[in-house]
């Protein structure tokens, strides 16, 4: 027995329908924002990398010295760090 349709309940008959309705380009957009949405949990996945993006955020350019000793990790950690960072987007 099939469920009754409702709210954000797809349907064999009307799932096709809505889908043709998308534009190929909003499709793309769509997986394209969730990508970096997933690049970006992944860089707060890390505390330290976290911070740093609150850093950047907060302060006009801070050096690798400086995020090294406000977050209290070596130089060259908070370079692999940054440089995650920069990969990631």
């Amino acid at each position: 027995m099939t469920p009754p349709a409702g709210p954000g309940r797809r349907t064999e008959v009307d799932a096709p329908v809505r889908v043709a309705l998308l534009a190929p380009q909003d499709v793309l957009a769509v997986r394209d924002d969730a990508l970096l949405a997933a690049d970006l949990a992944s860089a707060f996945a890390n505390p330290v990398r976290g911070q740093i993006l609150m850093f950047v955020a907060q302060f006009t350019g801070p050096t690798v010295g400086d995020l090294s000793t406000l977050t209290g990790t070596s130089i060259s950690l908070m370079s692999l760090y940054v440089s995650q960072l920069r990969d990631a987007g």
